[in-house]
């Protein structure tokens, strides 16, 4: 059964109050919700119900990464877009014309309940904040300081 806004409401409040968030909205009139993780407001998972897509979107800001690294992390993140069969659908935006940077999957409807939802939450929470410290930085991954010559790979330095 696919469920409906109000189920949908039921079921965020149940996974705000499971793990502890600081707050939890929701917009009736575009069928959206928005779980603020901690009381400064700095990780917040946004949701939008799309009945007829039949997916609830999943949507967290990542940051906008240092002007100077900017191609690079755009490039690293249109490259892990590419590998979406493999991220489960996971795949990112600029959500600003500031360069913000967004996260977005999407969850079927078809049978979601708060067990799954909640693990939606933690997975797009703990990835977020993964991929946050990447963009902070520009993607900038400093190879391991070990002898020898350093081959560049695609996410990190292969020592040879």
């Amino acid at each position: 059964m696919t469920p409906s806004f109000d189920d949908v409401s039921r079921m965020l409040l149940e996974v705000a109050r499971s793990i502890g968030a600081a707050d939890l909205v929701a917009f009736d009139a575009i069928q959206s919700w928005a779980i603020a993780l901690d009381s400064a407001d700095a990780e917040t998972i946004v949701f939008d119900l799309s009945p007829q897509a039949g997916k609830l979107f999943v949507t967290a800001r990542v940051g906008q990464p240092p002007e100077d690294r900017r191609l690079e992390t755009y490039a690293r993140l249109l490259e892990i877009n590419g590998f979406w069969p493999d991220t489960g659908g996971a795949r990112f935006a600029l959500d600003a014309a500031d360069g913000t940077l967004t996260m977005i999957d999407d969850v079927l409807l078809h049978d979601l309940d708060a067990g799954h939802l909640e693990t939606v939450v933690k997975d797009v929470a703990e990835n977020a904040r993964m991929i946050r410290s990447l963009v902070a930085v520009g993607w900038k991954i400093d190879p391991p300081q070990e002898d020898g010559p350093v081959i560049p790979g695609n996410n990190s330095a292969i020592r040879a």
